[in-house]
């Protein structure tokens, strides 16, 4: 029989590490990797058109392999969900839920984190007795939730208090799961297993309670080969980039600071436009990429502030939000510049030097004091990936924060 799996995604960059955990893991423990795939794709803030933009983009990338359903989970959805929380009420938000998905029945549940959102909590509690997996955000970033929280806010946690919260926590969840089992209400569940593809441990403690799958290289690209069969319009656009332009050519990947109110829209326009100025030579071809979750219009600002030293294009909107993991023609064309994740995965899987230019200077220059330790937290991350990946033999985490 062909297992069922429910997958929770926030964006299409989340598609390639969920399929190969997917496959990976049906691979491990079915010898095949044959799955009915249910897709919930939710963003917390986003509209419901700028959620079917980043659905089109997931279906065309997953077409190939046979896709139950995708299905678009809204703020609004979730809200009656939320407001039957209590405990008397929740196995009707169950009910709710299992309504949405449209099955009773699921083998696995995958998802990268559950940082923001309620999907993974009601997937999991929807489904209690299926497999619990993880596949990381980017391609295996795991997170301490409460670590994670604190950065994001502006508030700071002491790391070496991090363990001894982390055995609290496991306490207070096993408490609370009797509890909670016994009057009906939310139990709190985390994945048990995880199946990744660079392994990231945010604070060292963050896989001590999961089983590691690591998903091989090999694996991985073979799967973004076939993801590249369906997305020949992609590649197509990549090329006419390419050939129409012989000038020095640089894809700046642009971030989604000020969307995630990190950063005023000025700064971050400001960011990009000093960048540019201070690495990139006048006269080159400067291809601007939006982040997929970007909705201010940070591009055609830093476009105008550009335009007149750099031969500038914005890429096209119904392309923008592809994973840059799927450009492959374009990467090996130009020089990339990136403040985040991509500098690590393009180095992976392609063995492209990325510029990646996030370093303590700008962000004490354009980030507001309190976000100061959130972003370099992300820096020392980044770096440390990148520092890793050299020796890295594949049967291990890549990074942890255990030993920093």
């Amino acid at each position: 029989m062909t297992r069922t799996c429910l997958i929770s995604l926030f964006h299409p960059g989340n598609v390639l590490a969920a399929m190969t955990a997917v496959k990976w893991f049906g691979h491990l423990k079915y010898g095949k990797e044959d799955a009915n795939l249910i897709v919930l794709i939710h963003v917390p803030g986003l509209s419901e058109n700028n959620l079917n933009e980043i659905k089109e983009v997931i279906d065309r990338i997953i077409a190939i392999k046979g896709i139950v359903k995708s299905i678009i989970i809204t703020d609004d959805d979730l809200k009656a969900a939320k407001s039957i929380h209590p405990w008397k009420r929740f196995s009707a938000a169950l009910n709710k839920f299992k309504d949405i998905v449209g099955t009773g029945d699921v083998d696995e549940v995958y998802y990268a984190h559950d940082i923001v959102g309620n999907i993974a909590e009601l997937a999991m509690n929807s489904f209690p007795h299926a497999q619990h997996i993880s596949f990381g955000d980017a391609l295996g970033s795991i997170y301490n939730k409460e670590f994670h929280l604190a950065l994001a806010s502006g508030n700071t946690i002491d790391k070496k208090n991090i363990f001894l919260k982390f055995l609290k926590k496991i306490i207070n969840h096993s408490k609370e799961r009797v509890v909670k089992i016994i009057c009906g209400g939310p139990v709190h569940f985390q994945a048990t297993k995880a199946v990744l593809i660079l392994p990231i441990d945010q604070t060292g403690n963050c896989l001590d309670e999961m089983e590691l799958h690591i998903v091989p290289k090999d694996f991985v690209r073979t799967l973004l080969e076939e993801c590249a069969s369906s997305t020949t319009d992609l590649n197509t656009y990549c090329q006419d980039l390419i050939s129409n332009n012989n000038q020095s050519k640089y894809l700046l990947l642009l971030d989604n600071f000020s969307d995630g109110n990190f950063i005023s829209f000025e700064n971050e326009v400001n960011l990009y436009t000093d960048i540019i100025n201070h690495y990139v030579p006048q006269g080159s071809f400067v291809m601007i990429k939006p982040h997929p979750l970007s909705v201010k219009p940070v591009a055609d600002a830093l476009c105008k502030n550009i335009e007149s030293d750099y031969d500038t294009v914005i890429i096209k909107k119904e392309f923008s939000k592809y994973p840059i993991e799927l450009w492959v023609n374009l990467i090996s064309s130009c020089n990339v510049i990136s403040f985040s994740y991509p500098s690590i995965s393009l180095s992976y899987l392609y063995g492209k030097n990325v510029m990646y230019l996030l370093n303590p200077d700008i962000i004490e220059r354009y980030f507001p004091e309190k976000f100061h330790a959130s972003f370099k937290n992300a820096d020392e991350v980044y770096r440390g990936q990148l520092n890793n990946l050299a020796t890295w033999d594949g049967k291990g985490v890549l990074w942890s924060g255990r030993n920093v």
